[in-house]
């Protein structure tokens, strides 16, 4: 202990102009080895005396007993406290929890109502289908997987017309020509699989949306400017929003402008050579329509063909083409 004294508390303070590093380790250390010296010295003298009191004849194992002591003492002293405060602040450190795709789906069955239908297209589906059979058996949701032989929209017709609650993740293209959805909860992505997890409920029973043009004559002189109006009705219970339109023209005949009187009153914008409305305010209201008016000039004679197709549901409906001869 003098060698350590003078190695490390007195020498290294003569060469260095400021303060060593956890210079207070140093004396905790030196502090330790006294103190451990200490006990020793108490045990010994405890069990010598012990001995000594006993008489040769009967000496005692204290020097065991009291080593057993001695560690249980220091075992108690130095873990009661952090003990204590683990158990006391583990809920503040517990810093665990679910994973993203066990979380998606216990969500997911907080939301469905008993007796529903859930038809799911998706890597993480097994783990749907365990938490749907073992923590939610008494809301009696029917699960069809992509590998289940039900998996079919006539499957789900069936369940709709039967009155069941319909949800579904994945596999929008299935549901979005025959249903009118809405997305319920918070989107999941799993960079496991590469996939969002999205619920999604169907609302009602999507009906085609009505597209139609309506020039007032399909003879146009060459050199006439001529209004050609585009309508577009929503005859779901739900309301349709239409993310963008487009009008192709043929050669012979020109994009002239926008009447504002239309329910699409802004010009269009020009992409792959088709006449292009972008918007997220196109809102079909239920059981109503929108119009769109355009004038229009021929600039050659000859025959050619309009056409008009909106995007909604993520896929292209078309009006039936519009044939206008110019002369």
């Amino acid at each position: 202990s003098i060698i350590f004294i003078a190695f490390n508390v007195i020498v290294p303070p003569l060469y260095l102009p400021y303060t060593n590093d956890n210079y207070v380790l140093d004396s905790m250390m030196i502090t330790a080895i006294f103190t451990g010296f200490g006990f020793l010295f108490i045990l010994n003298g405890s069990v010598w005396l012990f001995n000594k009191a006993a008489g040769k004849n009967k000496p005692l194992k204290l020097d065991i007993i009291l080593k057993y002591i001695l560690i249980a003492a220091v075992l108690v002293t130095s873990l009661a406290f952090p003990v204590f405060q683990s158990t006391l602040y583990f809920k503040q450190l517990d810093r665990s929890e679910n994973h993203d795709i066990y979380k998606f789906w216990k969500e997911s069955f907080e939301y469905m109502e008993e007796n529903s239908s859930l038809y799911t297209y998706a890597f993480a589906e097994n783990v749907g289908t365990f938490v749907g059979r073992y923590e939610y058996p008494d809301k009696n949701i029917k699960i069809y997987n992509s590998r289940n032989p039900g998996y079919t929209i006539d499957d789900v017709m069936r369940d709709f017309e039967d009155g069941r609650n319909i949800y579904f993740v994945g596999n929008l293209g299935m549901f979005k020509f025959r249903f009118n959805t809405e997305k319920i909860g918070r989107m999941f992505y799993v960079s496991r699989y590469t996939e969002f997890l999205q619920l999604n409920r169907v609302v009602s029973l999507f009906e085609t949306l009505k597209i139609y043009g309506d020039p007032d004559k399909s003879k146009k002189a060459f050199g006439e400017k001529f209004p050609i109006e585009f309508t577009i009705e929503n005859n779901n219970p739900e309301p349709v929003q239409i993310t963008s339109i487009e009008l192709e023209l043929p050669d012979n005949i020109d994009f002239i402008d926008v009447d504002p009187e239309g329910y699409i009153g802004q010009g269009p914008g020009m992409s792959r050579g088709m006449y292009m409305w972008v918007s997220d305010d196109y809102i079909i209201a239920p059981d109503s329509k929108i119009n769109l008016i355009v004038y229009l000039q021929g600039t050659a004679p000859g025959k050619g063909n309009i056409d008009f197709r909106i995007t909604t549901h993520d896929a292209y409906f078309e009006a039936e083409g519009i044939e206008i001869e110019i002369e």
